[in-house]
């Protein structure tokens, strides 16, 4: 259970920061980081039995990993700080030392009544649910900044300063014979979607991911990501000239299908640990 309050308490860090930064009145903002920093520790130590140095531990490490992927070196630290909470997870999770540091009174008498799902799963799956909903949309957006940025580099280093409308550029070598620039046809008008798809399509994605994982049904996940693929062809295929649409489009569905799959694995492993 101490693995799944670890990735949960992470998840809960993550929010705070987005309500930290979208809030639209400081009050409300502070408040959320008030609660969050003096109400989930004591959820853990009254609600899960958790020694205190665990809960001050756990909100300490979940502190700086949001304000880690929050900052301008999100995308430097990703790839480190996500393999460091891979291997913490594991040792909470297979460590029978550490796996037992936290033994909620309520866990046996959950166990008690013969429930088919342990407290310790349940807990997992939570976690998971609430890592995906969010945590994982920030592991996907810094790395595909770390992806974007070579890109970056390469197309500031060959663009050409662009000629005004109406300006006068030499033709040949002959400085007196020079040639007006036409202004370009205005472009048709930009339609911009109001939705905000992305952020609801990556966690309904895994979620169904999870779900359709544990049950077994993995032909239904094949036809997902087949669906996404062919949903998104009309774009890759536009930018067939330079090819980054397609590369953004594996890199984010790669990962995200990655982070599920992870999902799934902790909650088969807690299941496992279990028993």
């Amino acid at each position: 259970m101490i693995a799944a309050l670890l990735l949960l308490t992470i998840a809960i860090a993550d929010l705070t920061m987005l309500v930290w930064q979208s809030a639209r009145t400081r009050p409300l903002a502070v408040g959320v980081m008030v609660v969050a920093l003096v109400g989930w520790p004591i959820v853990l130590i009254a609600g899960f039995s958790a020694p205190w140095w665990v809960a001050l531990t756990f909100v300490v490490v979940a502190a700086l990993w949001a304000l880690a992927l929050a900052s301008r070196w999100a995308a430097r630290l990703v790839i480190p700080v996500g393999l460091l909470l891979a291997a913490a997870l594991a040792a909470l999770l297979l460590v029978p030392t550490l796996a037992t540091l936290v033994q909620p009174s309520w866990a046996d008498a959950w166990a008690a009544t013969g429930a088919v799902i342990s407290p310790t799963v349940a807990t997992m799956a939570v976690a998971v649910a609430v890592f995906l909903a969010h945590s994982a949309n920030v592991i996907v957006r810094a790395t595909l900044t770390l992806a974007r940025r070579a890109d970056t580099h390469t197309a500031e280093r060959s663009t050409e300063p662009e000629v005004s409308a109406g300006s006068w550029i030499v033709a040949g070598k002959w400085r007196w014979a020079r040639v007006q620039v036409m202004p370009p046809e205005p472009a048709a008008p930009r339609v911009i979607s109001t939705m905000r798809g992305g952020r609801w399509i990556g966690p309904l994605e895994r979620w169904a991911i999870v779900a359709l994982g544990l049950a077994g049904a993995l032909g239904i996940i094949a036809a997902i990501m087949a669906g996404k693929g062919i949903v998104r062809f009309p774009e890759i295929n536009a930018d067939r000239g330079i090819g980054s649409k397609a590369e953004e489009f594996l890199v984010g569905s790669l990962l995200s299908w990655s982070l599920a799959g992870c999902g799934i694995a902790l909650i088969v492993g807690a299941a496992t640990v279990a028993g």
